[in-house]
């Protein structure tokens, strides 16, 4: 019998035009496991909860997420989705983004259908197949998620069992564990079946979750806040709260806590090395085509990227080009149903797709350009990792995808644009500091153009177009885009150990015969303003900078101004002047004082510029306003060697981050895009090295110059926060379709 399942109805932020859009939220079934961890084998319960979240919802060809995205209840899966074990009593959630409330039950009742029929008819076998691979790649890879260190990654391993009483090396111990889980799959039919009753239809332990957006969640926080401050003056007195709020300022500019921190271990410029190592990129030629191999120790992962040139096509396709590559991989191919396709790449590769790239060649890398042709360009970049004993099996896969893709699925073209759409959107509050900086210097070179029409809000505003196109009329204009992209070329790359590329290299003839790839074609001649026109938003009032009015209470705000140019000594001491600001005046006066969660002050050297963003900011139009007169006043002040050495060795750690195996080939083959060699980093981590007091001092003097010239200012945030000031130092006022 079904169990009773509570109701929990919430609300988030909206503007108060958002209309239609607020009608629908975010629909979430969560269910807490009836073990708590200290009650298990840890190891072995992880391990069924994380099969079971793989197997039902892992991607949109898993059973559930493929009913109800079929089912029209929802636009696509909520990131919600997943299962969480960083608590006592694990839990495990399926959510639909794009929902009614109505919905709600029959959302619930659609999942209970699906789990129902697994367990009655059984689980097909592929999808057991595509499960196993997943679990088999991610634990093979090596991954530093965020960008921390891959032992942060198994500690966290150790933590998960560690803090419920299991010995810390229990959950490192993968492959046993997964070994003995095929085995119970394999001798046990009921067993995958008897999980999902116990863990989900027959947990009472269920609570069904609506989220929807609305004008009056904003509304209600605001007069909770100001409630709560005239209940805190009340209580303790004006006089009492001013006292405090000086105490808490007196403590912030206290320099005595520099004294106390210098007490915490920490490294001097002399412990560090110079930069050694060898760039490992080769580049040779198959049939023609250009070839490159990065040998790396990747633990018998392939990783293989097919970059076409998108500069042969003319600017007006560049805007439907991020659709286009996740649209690619996910339409099937010649006869084969999308989620098909989808079952076949999940169990033959551990990741398959597409993706936009655009490469900025630096002024002093132009006379490589010369020699290069493919440097500088804008690209499409196929790509699938594999273990190295199903590579031929990958190459079958690109050739079918490259060759068979004809998007005639309009049902699932239409779903994939709503999802992307969605995704956008979704991302823009939480990411707004970068949309910002996106559009700051969308007009700085081509580069930051492009990346403005494929990754700033000019994509959104594209993706709310495509939700919106015919289906038929979107299917032919991808199936223009891939033909026109396969008549242009393509490169290819490898990362791989010495067994993986030679792997790759015996099947290329063979794909190259298949596909008809050849060399790269010469990018088409095109005139900026072309591109410059792609990024020109509908907007109120007059001026050079440009505000977006975002839902929620917060700000975000970003601008440019001219930098250092790259490879040059000045550029260096800029990025150790910077990240002393970063971390000191800015930190202090914009962060601690002003209130906002972030404040990065980073140059671009390759593009000489300087950009300047705060992050969840509650006075951006202030935290633009006092960046110059800081600038100003730091530049009148000498550095004194602890200050110096600070800062050289905190932005030696940023610059000289170690990279995973795959990361590494990658990015050796980035710069060879952007006509940059390995030397120049080594040159510029050795000058890092020798900075001095001096060099950061006629840096600052820069910065403060600079600070003078910049250019146009971008803020992002709530109603709530909009001022004359913000509104005059912008100027144009655009409205996002949120």
């Amino acid at each position: 019998p079904a169990v009773p399942v509570p109701r929990v109805d919430a609300e988030g932020p909206a503007d108060e035009d958002s209309g239609a859009q607020a009608e629908k939220g975010i629909i979430s079934l969560v269910w807490r496991t009836k073990e708590s961890l200290d009650t298990v084998d840890i190891s072995r319960f992880s391990m069924e909860l994380f099969f079971l979240d793989e197997l039902l919802w892992g991607d949109d060809c898993a059973p559930v997420a493929k009913a109800l995205l079929e089912s029209g209840l929802g636009e696509d899966i909520a990131p919600q989705t997943g299962v969480d074990l960083s608590c006592r009593f694990p839990t495990i959630c399926f959510a639909l983004r794009g929902a009614a409330r109505k919905d709600a039950r029959k959302l619930r009742a659609a999942v209970r259908s699906v789990l129902e029929d697994l367990c009655g008819h059984g689980i097909p076998r592929g999808d057991i197949e595509r499960t196993a691979m997943a679990f088999d790649f991610n634990n093979r890879e090596i991954k530093r998620p965020d960008g921390s260190p891959y032992a942060l990654v198994l500690l966290r391993r150790c933590l998960r069992g560690w803090l419920y009483g299991a010995k810390p090396w229990e959950t490192l111990l993968f492959r046993a564990e997964f070994a003995r889980l095929r085995r119970r799959i394999e001798q046990d039919p009921s067993y995958l079946p008897g999980l999902i009753r116990r863990h989900m239809l027959q947990n009472e332990l269920c609570s069904l979750v609506t989220v929807m957006p609305s004008a009056r969640w904003g509304r209600r926080r605001a007069r909770g806040e100001a409630a709560a401050v005239r209940a805190l003056l009340a209580g303790q007195g004006r006089r009492r709260a001013v006292a405090a709020l000086e105490r808490m300022r007196a403590f912030q500019d206290d320099a005595s806590g520099d004294a106390k921190a210098s007490l915490v271990p920490g490294i001097s410029v002399a412990d560090l090395r110079e930069p050694g190592g060898k760039v490992s990129l080769r580049k040779l030629s198959v049939e023609g085509v250009p070839f490159f191999v990065s040998r790396e120790p990747t633990n018998g992962i392939v990783y293989f990227e097919l970059a076409c040139p998108a500069d042969i096509l003319p600017p007006a396709d560049y805007p439907y080009l991020p659709f286009f590559a996740l649209a690619v991989s996910q339409c099937g191919w010649k006869g084969l149903p999308w989620d098909k396709a989808a079952a076949l790449v999940g169990s033959t590769t551990g990741g398959f797709g597409a993706s936009t790239c655009t490469m900025h060649v630096p002024d002093c890398c132009v006379p490589r350009k010369e020699q290069e042709p493919e440097t500088g360009r804008d690209w499409l970049v196929f790509s699938f990792k594999v273990l190295e004993e199903r590579v031929a099996d990958a190459f079958h896969l690109l050739a079918d995808c490259l060759t068979g893709t004809d998007f005639s699925d309009t049902a699932r073209l239409s779903e994939l644009a709503a999802s992307y759409y969605n995704s956008i959107k979704a991302s823009v509050v939480p990411n707004a500091h970068i949309f910002a900086l996106y559009r700051a210097v969308c007009l700085l070179n081509h580069n930051k153009t492009v990346d403005e029409i494929w990754n700033g809000v000019s994509s959104l505003f594209t993706a709310e177009k495509l939700c919106r196109t015919d289906a038929a009329l979107l299917a032919r204009r991808l199936r223009s885009l891939l033909k026109r992209i396969r008549q242009g070329g393509a490169l290819m790359h490898v990362t791989a150990t010495a067994q993986g590329a030679a792997a790759v290299r015996r099947c290329l003839p063979a794909f190259i015969g298949e596909t008809g790839l050849h060399a790269p074609l010469p990018a088409r001649v095109r005139a900026d303003s072309q591109f410059h026109a792609l990024t020109k938003l509908p907007f109120r009032g007059r001026g050079e900078g440009e505000l977006f009015v975002i839902p929620g209470e917060i700000g975000f705000a970003a601008c440019a101004m001219p930098g250092a140019p790259f490879a040059t000594p000045e550029s260096v001491a800029d990025s150790v002047y910077a990240h002393y600001a970063t971390h000191g005046l800015l930190w202090k006066e914009i962060r601690t004082a002003g209130g906002a969660y972030g404040v990065y002050l980073s140059p671009n050297s390759a593009s000489g510029c300087i950009r300047f963003l705060t992050y969840r900011d509650p006075m951006p139009g202030a935290s633009l306003a006092a960046l110059e007169p800081l600038l100003r006043a730091a530049a009148e002040k000498p550095f004194d060697a602890a200050e110096v050495e600070k800062a050289v060795t905190g932005t030696y750690s940023d610059e000289n981050c170690p990279l995973t195996p795959a990361a590494k080939g990658r990015r050796e083959f980035l710069w060879w895009l952007c006509g940059i060699d390995g030397g120049m980093h080594r040159r510029r981590l050795r000058q890092l090295l020798s900075v001095s007091g001096a060099d950061m001092q006629r840096a600052a003097v820069r910065f403060a110059e600079a600070a003078a010239m910049s250019g146009k200012k971008v803020v992002f945030c709530g109603k709530s926060l909009l001022s004359p000031e913000i509104q005059e130092m912008t100027g144009k006022t655009i409205v996002l379709p949120l």
